[in-house]
């Protein structure tokens, strides 16, 4: 299967490629806790970035990140990092 990487450089060579350049607005970030229960957490971090390697007039685009984390003896670990993205609406815009 050719979309298949094996190791972290070659799996972030290829997102570097396949993904465009965005610039993410911080003030749109939004985290909510789901879950804290024995040691692991659940929350989702939402917000909206502009994709920039159209340049300034990119779209923009709305994200929504979950993830899934464990404490552990050496720091935090992520069990799961799943990721949403569609296209802002008007309202999350403006």
């Amino acid at each position: 299967f050719t979309l298949l990487r094996h190791g972290k450089t070659a799996v972030l060579d290829f997102l570097r490629v396949k993904f465009p350049l965005t610039k993410h607005d911080g003030n749109s970030f939004h985290v909510d806790v789901i879950s804290t229960v024995n040691n692991r957490a659940v929350f989702t971090v939402n917000g909206l970035y502009r994709e920039t390697d159209q340049g300034t007039n990119g779209p923009v685009r709305s994200f929504q990140r979950t993830f899934t984390c464990a404490q552990t003896s050496a720091g935090v670990l992520i069990i799961a990092d799943h990721i949403m993205l569609c296209n802002a609406t008007e309202a999350q815009i403006s």
